[in-house]
């Protein structure tokens, strides 16, 4: 929203300044030559993280824009009310928060299939039992939920988008 009003009269109207204390644990410095950069993490239930790097580039702990583009370029006919993969990264930013704070998702393969069940399959798939269930196991291991996903016939999708609601929906 601040982007789309930087230089006009709206910027004061959504512009807005937040504090908050981070907690910056002892961290070993990492090895190499290039500069040493601190990066700041702001993740979607509004917690912060400090870490140190030498990449200034490439380095996301939740990968936003890599699973738009993939959504977008894989579904592209299902995904009729976007016409790019910007205009649906923003609303993949939306679903992220509920994605991280409920499930603790951020891995890119399990990112990518929860994006996929909402925006292609059904906006609460969660709903389903066997998914929920997944979702929630506190032993699931980065990648389990996509590989899962991924593994579920036609008929089990066309199960979970008879039983839920339509696929995309924006009262995220």
């Amino acid at each position: 929203m601040l982007r789309k009003h930087l230089f006009d009269d709206k910027f004061e109207e959504v512009m807005f300044k937040k504090e908050a204390a981070v907690h910056f644990p002892a961290a070993k410095v990492p090895e190499g030559d290039g500069t040493l950069i601190l990066e700041l993490h702001i993740y979607p239930d509004e917690h912060m993280e400090l870490a140190l790097s030498r990449k200034l580039a490439g380095q996301v702990r939740i990968p936003i824009v890599d699973t738009s583009r993939w959504l977008y370029a894989k579904y592209r006919d299902e995904l009729v009310r976007y016409d790019n993969a910007g205009q649906l990264a923003n609303d993949v930013a939306k679903v992220t928060q509920k994605a991280w704070v409920q499930y603790r998702i951020e891995d890119a393969e399990d990112m990518r299939a929860y994006m996929y069940l909402y925006f292609v399959v059904a906006s609460d798939f969660d709903k389903d039992a066997g998914l929920f269930a997944l979702l929630k196991d506190t032993s699931r291991k980065p990648g389990d939920f996509g590989r899962a996903v991924f593994k579920l016939s036609e008929d089990r999708l066309a199960q979970i988008k008879a039983a839920g609601t339509a696929p995309g929906d924006k009262n995220v």
